[in-house]
């Protein structure tokens, strides 16, 4: 072996040991990465309804979809009339960090809707959120 072999064999030397621990950080990043999307929040949701909206209703559906158009939940909450009277909804969401659009179908007796309204949220930690819908 000449004496310029050696050098170029000193010279990989410490780039041979540290690329396995390139790759391994790397690999420690993208579990890490995948570990923090899955973790879901608590969204505490409470809607208020006008009068004229809770009137005469029987259920309402909420729809949750998240921003590539998959249906994450749907709920449906039967209404007495507490909860008529109340004109209130409170729900608990599990979700994960991202933007979700949240679709309100409220249905009168017979099924048919009266309304529809759609609100956008953006999950990012534990929240609770409130909304007053017309």
């Amino acid at each position: 072996m000449t004496a310029q072999d050696e050098k170029r064999q000193a010279r990989l030397k410490p780039l041979k040991r540290l690329i396995p621990l390139a790759v391994l950080g790397a690999v420690i990043a993208l579990v890490v990465g995948q570990f923090t999307r899955m973790i879901t929040h608590d969204v505490l949701l409470t809607v208020q309804m006008t009068p004229g909206l809770a009137d005469g209703l029987e259920k309402v559906e909420l729809t949750v979809t998240d921003e590539d158009r998959e249906v994450i939940s749907v709920t449906v909450f039967q209404l007495d009339e507490s909860a008529r009277s109340q004109r209130k909804l409170t729900h608990k969401l599990g979700l994960t960090a991202g933007k979700y659009d949240l679709a309100f179908k409220f249905l009168a007796s017979g099924g048919s809707p009266r309304a529809v309204i759609k609100r956008t949220l953006e999950v990012s930690g534990d929240t609770a959120v409130s909304w007053n819908l017309p």
